[in-house]
């Protein structure tokens, strides 16, 4: 369960502030007329506050009801479907009071104390409707996603034809030099906005050097229904372009990200079962993913052993980033995969220990990327697929970018494959293989059990 903590938004200080300056320096401010609107407000407020009483009275009785069913024990398929299908509609009440809110928000005489307490409801009532969800039910689209656009829109970031499903949240766009200077300014002001976090925090690296890594914890914010994170972020280029068209800038620069689910290409979508892929063949156990961009990068793949098993973008992986990244229902949702770490990789300058290793988060290596039958060949059957985008997030955390037109905002990658030459196998911006030892982003992988999954 992801906490999402009540605070007061920044537009409504705005407005707020705006009341206040007319009303002492407006020389046509005329106090009965500014009653009247309040009034009216008012007898808008006791609408929604009608129709929130009555959602919630709806919340508790279908919380009794799943609740018995959970104790029961009994619940069949028809239950649960009717009862998510319950939970679908009232989300779908919440969202059109949300937008009236929303509207009343924008009138200048907006009654501050009224609205607060409908927007106090409104998590609340959220947070009701993510707890009453006994399995994590997941959303499941086809990319369509144009790589030569350096201004992508948020919800267009995976390749033409792909299936992919979303999976956790991370860190990923940057929210424009307007908000950001807002937010900025608030933060650093500590206004009441920020006098309480989520509680959640995302794990980047502090220090530019090769080979080192000092977790640094950049912690989360809610805001008017959207979570964000400031990061003081790492540059290897002060040049390379956000995807909103800004330069990232210098180091040390104060940046502010929205956190949004993660994107996560379905490596066997033709091998699944029927209630997920109509055309599936239903022979697999596990739905193979990986991350559809490149959503992170700074992280060292190793201090001194280039060996997947001893690295420590491994130890990352699986202790801060799946931490980061999913809540605990997600986590149960990951199974524990056997990694392969050998010299069956299928290139001269890759090499193995011959050792292999258990984890839930794991780099593919370079013969499931680049074989014909490896574990995400179904997505990577070409160099052009292969190319990986990175997020503004990643951009802000020391990754190496390409500016050149065909790979334009792509990326380097790791591999888990060590590499003979130095350093650990990476894919270039192009899609070729290559190795290296920093600058390189992260492009995770995991396995979700089918049979832990609600279809």
């Amino acid at each position: 369960m992801k906490k999402q903590t009540k605070i007061l938004s920044i537009a409504l200080i705005i407005a707020i502030c705006t009341v206040m300056f007319a009303a002492c320096g407006g020389n046509s401010f005329d106090p009965s007329d500014l009653q009247k609107e309040l009034n009216g407000l008012k007898d808008k407020y006791g609408e929604l506050q009608t129709a929130f009483n009555t959602l919630q009275s709806e919340l508790t009785a279908k919380q009794n009801q799943i609740d018995k069913l959970r104790t029961d024990g009994a619940a069949t398929q028809e239950e649960l479907d009717d009862a998510l299908a319950d939970i679908v509609a009232l989300q779908t009440e919440l969202s059109a009071k949300q937008t009236q809110i929303n509207q009343l928000l924008a009138d200048s005489t907006t009654a501050q104390s009224d609205i607060v307490a409908l927007l106090f409801q409104i998590d609340a009532l959220k947070a009701a409707i993510a707890a009453m969800s006994p399995i994590p039910k997941l959303t499941y689209g086809v990319g369509d996603w144009d790589g030569e656009n350096s201004t992508y829109a948020a919800s267009n970031r995976v390749r033409t034809g792909i299936h992919y499903v979303e999976l956790g949240e991370y860190p990923c766009t940057y929210v424009g030099d307007v908000t950001n200077a807002t937010l900025t300014n608030v933060f650093s002001s500590g206004s009441t906005p920020f006098t309480a976090a989520t509680g959640r925090y995302y794990t980047s690296n502090s220090v530019t050097t090769s080979g080192t890594y000092t977790p640094k914890q950049n912690p989360e914010y809610l805001l008017f229904g959207e979570r964000y994170v400031p990061v003081s972020i790492l540059s290897y280029s002060a040049n390379y372009p956000f995807s909103t068209g800004t330069n990232n800038g210098a180091s040390g620069t104060l940046r502010w990200f929205k956190v949004e689910p993660i994107k996560w290409l379905i490596g066997n979508w033709d091998a699944l079962p029927k209630s997920i892929n109509p055309s599936g063949t239903g022979t697999a156990d596990t739905m193979n993913l990986v991350a559809a961009e490149l959503i992170t990068a700074g992280i060292p793949f190793h201090a001194s052993d280039t060996l997947w098993a001893n690295s420590v973008i491994r130890a990352f992986l699986n202790g801060a980033f799946i931490t980061d990244a999913f809540d605990t229902a997600e986590r149960g949702l990951i199974t524990s995969s056997t990694v392969p770490n050998n010299t069956t990789a299928g290139n001269t300058n890759t090499i193995g220990d011959g050792v292999s290793t258990t984890d839930k988060i794991f780099l593919p290596s370079y013969y499931e990327v680049y074989n014909a039958s490896g574990m995400f060949n179904e997505v990577f059957n070409t160099d052009a697929r292969r190319q990986g985008v990175l997020t503004d997030f990643a951009i802000a955390n020391n990754a190496v970018m390409s500016l050149t037109t065909g790979s334009h905002r792509k990326g380097y990658w790791w591999l888990r494959s060590a590499s003979s030459m130095y350093g650990a196998g990476i894919v270039s911006v192009t899609g070729n293989y290559f190795y290296g030892d920093h600058g390189n982003s992260l492009r995770p992988a995991v396995s979700v059990s089918l049979g832990s999954l609600y279809l």
